[in-house]
């Protein structure tokens, strides 16, 4: 069983059901207070676990990270020169050995790796979503096309930016 509640639908489901059944006790004792008492039991239970059956018959994904999500791109410059301009304005980051370099995309860390093609006059870049990412950030309604998606867009971007020199302009 997967979680497949959001932190905060988890905290808004917590907060309800201790309230709803707090409120089954201020009520005489009928049949609609001993169902009030179970519905915010079942809540608490539901925000404690994370996890929601409704949900899942709605076939709402569990939350936990799509790792294996990867994009590329070649770029035409050497591996020095791209290595060269992803370090420049960061001299504390800067090693020539360095393979890895983040990059943040619709607001998720992802990882680039370079790789040199064509006798070198080329770079392979590659990205892969970072480990570093918190499952739950990686919202259910964000699916693999939207992340790959937003990849793509920013792996162009870098790819236009680094091609034209616009070495100012890639930290906008």
């Amino acid at each position: 069983m997967q979680p497949n509640l959001s932190n905060q639908e988890r905290l808004a489901s917590v907060t309800a059901g201790t309230l709803t059944f707090f409120q089954g006790f201020s009520r005489p004792k009928t049949t609609l207070s001993y169902v009030q008492r179970a519905a915010g039991f079942l809540l608490v239970v539901r925000g404690l676990v994370g996890y929601c059956p409704v949900f899942r018959s709605l076939h709402r994904r569990p939350l936990h990270p799509p790792h294996n999500i990867e994009r590329s791109i070649v770029i035409d410059r050497s591996v020095e020169e791209v290595r060269s301009i992803l370090d420049e304005g960061d001299p504390l980051l800067h090693e020539t050995s360095r393979k890895i370099f983040p990059i943040t995309a619709g607001y998720l860390l992802w990882n680039l790796q370079l790789e040199p093609i064509g006798e070198g006059r080329l770079t392979h870049v590659r990205a892969t979503l970072s480990e570093q990412n918190d499952s739950f950030e990686l919202t259910t309604y964000l699916s693999k096309s939207v992340l790959k998606s937003l990849a793509d867009t920013e792996l162009l971007r870098i790819k236009q930016l680094i091609e034209s020199d616009g070495r100012s302009e890639l930290k906008a």
